[in-house]
């Protein structure tokens, strides 16, 4: 499984989301069922900075890990402007189980 974090903010908001940013980072440390595929990618876009986090979570601990990325990103909810949206995926072997088959090699 894997938790994909999107975030939106506008560049007027760089710093302050910075700062938030190495604040979450420093208080919530990514626990071990938690592996960063791809810790942060940024683009600047349309409507202000855009940011990406891809985390593949331990079989079991999608709730947990869920629970612990809401809990750190507290830290932006002051933010004017600051948007984000959290969603599950599954991998192509766990989309195929669903359904009871195997995932074509």
């Amino acid at each position: 499984m894997y938790l994909i974090l999107t975030s939106t903010y506008p560049f007027t908001k760089q710093a302050e989301t910075e700062k938030a940013f190495f604040k979450a980072m420093e208080k919530n440390p990514t626990p071990a069922y938690i592996k960063p595929a791809t810790p942060l990618a940024v683009r600047a876009g349309r409507a202000g900075i855009e940011t990406l986090a891809v985390y593949e979570i331990d079989k079991g601990k999608i709730e947990e890990a869920t629970n612990f990325i809401a809990k750190a990103l507290q830290e932006y909810w002051g933010i004017e402007g600051y948007t984000y949206e959290l969603t599950t995926w599954m991998t192509g072997p766990e989309a195929f189980a669903t359904i009871g088959k195997k995932m074509p090699e």
